[in-house]
């Protein structure tokens, strides 16, 4: 029996949501509408992990639109989780509750590692990636990093604490040094022998955009998974982003405000996340955690 059910990504920058209908019991689906939202969580974050009530709020009334939408189109189920610096914020379940009672919208707190597993279940799906073959998969989010590595035998799955937003703060001179400890800290002591590199999230997605000359407004997964980015492009992308003004990078590549303000952080993590494993280009993948939540919910009751 067809149903319509609707994943939601409560995350450190963006909020964003996928309607679609489950077409049969192996929960293939077709999407019939997706939103997205700058929510600015990582802006209104202070120490000690303290998300500020007007990031809440600015939830809250996205969150509203969002519903609006689903119901109109028949949404019989939700699925919603939090990531990014909600997880680890020491306000966090306060933050829950309070989208749960101006909602009805009781979001999930998964961890870095959950989210790299329902964001590979998304990218294997859209892309038909073939299990058998190695293959690494990067998610460079808000507030942080998630990989899932696919080996030989058991899938790597790591979340590092550094995403686009949370990188902005930093000194540019030494935020490149900073994520590639990070990387060594982490997947250092790991022999990797992986044929691709795909990666999912608002920088790459933009930065395969903006190389191969796809207008904001015709970004969607039918026109962008599957594109590459060479390094060599990256890199030629940095350099002309780093002499930008903010107005200028509106102008020139469309980028909206928001995402302008954290471009050149998050390409510093994929440029230092391709030298780190050797990869030539990243393939890009717009479809993500939200068809993982779809096709695998049963994931969000998992302990991983």
């Amino acid at each position: 029996m067809k149903k319509i059910v609707a994943s939601l990504d409560i995350g450190s920058y963006t909020a964003r949501m996928l309607v679609a209908e489950i077409l049969t019991d192996k929960r293939d689906f077709l999407p019939l509408a997706r939103k997205r939202e700058y929510i600015n969580i990582a802006d209104f974050y202070e120490n000690p992990g303290i998300i500020k009530q007007e990031a809440i709020e600015n939830t809250v009334r996205v969150l509203k639109d969002f519903l609006k939408k689903a119901d109109e189109l028949g949404t019989e189920e939700f699925y919603a989780v939090a990531t990014g610096v909600i997880r680890e914020a020491k306000n966090r379940m306060e933050f829950v509750e309070q989208l749960k009672d101006a909602t009805g919208i009781e979001p999930v707190l998964i961890s870095g590692e959950k989210e790299a597993c329902l964001t590979a279940e998304g990218v294997i799906y859209s892309l038909k990636l073939k299990k058998d073959i190695p293959f690494v998969i990067v998610d460079i989010g808000g507030g942080s990093t998630e990989f899932f590595i696919k080996t030989e035998t058991t899938p790597y799955i790591c979340s590092i604490p550094v995403g686009a937003a949370v990188l902005q703060n930093r000194d540019r001179d030494n935020a490149a040094s900073y994520v590639r400890d990070l990387l060594k800290k982490n997947l250092g002591n790991l022999v990797i022998k992986a044929e691709k590199l795909i990666g999912t999230g608002g920088t790459i997605t933009s930065l395969v955009a903006m190389a191969h000359g796809i207008t904001f407004d015709k970004v969607y997964p039918e026109n962008l998974n599957g594109k590459v980015l060479t390094l060599k492009q990256a890199r030629k992308l940095f350099e002309e982003l780093v002499r930008m003004s903010l107005q200028e990078m509106i102008y020139k590549f469309g980028l909206d405000k928001n995402r302008a303000k954290v471009i050149i952080p998050g390409t510093v993590i994929l440029l230092r996340i391709m030298e780190f494993f050797g990869f030539s280009q990243v393939i890009a993948s717009l479809s993500d955690i939200l068809e993982g939540i779809i096709l695998r919910p049963e994931i969000l009751k998992k302990e991983i």
